[in-house]
């Protein structure tokens, strides 16, 4: 699976907020689509993108190193329900569009 998707990180600038990982398909949707998921996801967070960087948090899917490889399988395994895999995130996943909420954080960050 990790093959197929690039992971997405929000660093949270100004304003506090919940820490998220996005997971787009590969190769990723146009980048203004992104974007205007993502906006949709920090509105309902109480965040403005103004005060975020989205970022990605391993390499392109050819390009991945091993240690990338085992971090982007443990995000996925995070995304399937793996108890202490990731718990502090919110995980959104690429649907028609559009981010889903894929799990809420388990723990506070």
């Amino acid at each position: 699976m990790t093959q197929k998707h690039y992971l997405l990180g929000i660093s949270i600038g100004v304003t506090p907020g919940p820490p998220m990982i996005f997971r787009v398909p590969w190769p990723m949707p146009r980048w203004r689509s992104i974007l205007r998921a993502t906006t949709a996801v920090m509105r309902s967070h109480g965040l403005r993108q103004k005060d975020l960087l989205l970022d990605g948090l391993v390499e392109y899917p050819q390009d991945r190193t091993d240690e990338s490889r085992v971090f982007a399988d443990r995000v996925d395994r995070g995304y399937v329900g793996a108890k202490g895999v990731v718990s502090q995130f919110w995980l959104y996943d690429w649907r028609r569009g559009a981010f889903k909420l894929a799990r809420a954080a388990l723990e506070a960050a």
